[in-house]
């Protein structure tokens, strides 16, 4: 009897571990890792417009484990923002915070695809975005940039 009992309990074991959804969520460490290097803008919009004057032409963002690093094309500009993911909410967050800009993170969310990367924010202090839109608020999608050979 007994070789019997394990049978049928592996038998009815085994459709619960093939039931396991083979792609599940990328976890938080997936996300901190795979957000981390150079960026290229691919598109920007503001208020449902792109930026006046070709502002995100040439703009690149070094993002690492703890800052945003944004350096305007053709100018000798550069922004300094710290940055914290929030990997449980849905859809995923992520509150800015610029350098010099007091005690209101810039809140918005995000999402990781392949090697594209499409944040969207609104003002700061200003109540987290439930979708990805550009009307009244910030939408910018980037692309991993290929490393220089």
């Amino acid at each position: 009897m007994r070789p019997f009992a394990l049978l049928l309990c592996s038998l009815l074991i085994a459709p619960l571990v093939w039931a396991v959804d083979p792609k599940p969520e990328p976890d938080e460490a997936d996300d901190t890792k795979a957000i981390l290097g150079n960026w290229e803008v691919v598109k920007a919009m503001k208020d449902g417009k792109p930026p006046p004057g070709g502002e995100t032409k040439d703009m690149k963002i070094e993002i690492t484990k703890d800052q945003l690093l944004i350096t305007m094309g053709g100018r000798d500009r550069k922004e300094m923002a710290g940055y914290k993911l929030d990997t449980k909410s849905k859809p995923r967050g992520i509150d800015i915070m610029p350098k010099g800009a007091g005690d209101k993170p810039i809140k918005g969310i995000y999402k990781l695809e392949k090697a594209e990367l499409t944040m969207c924010w609104g003002q700061p202090g200003a109540d987290r975005p439930a979708k990805f839109d550009d009307q009244n608020r910030v939408l910018l999608i980037l692309r991993k940039a290929k490393a220089k050979s």
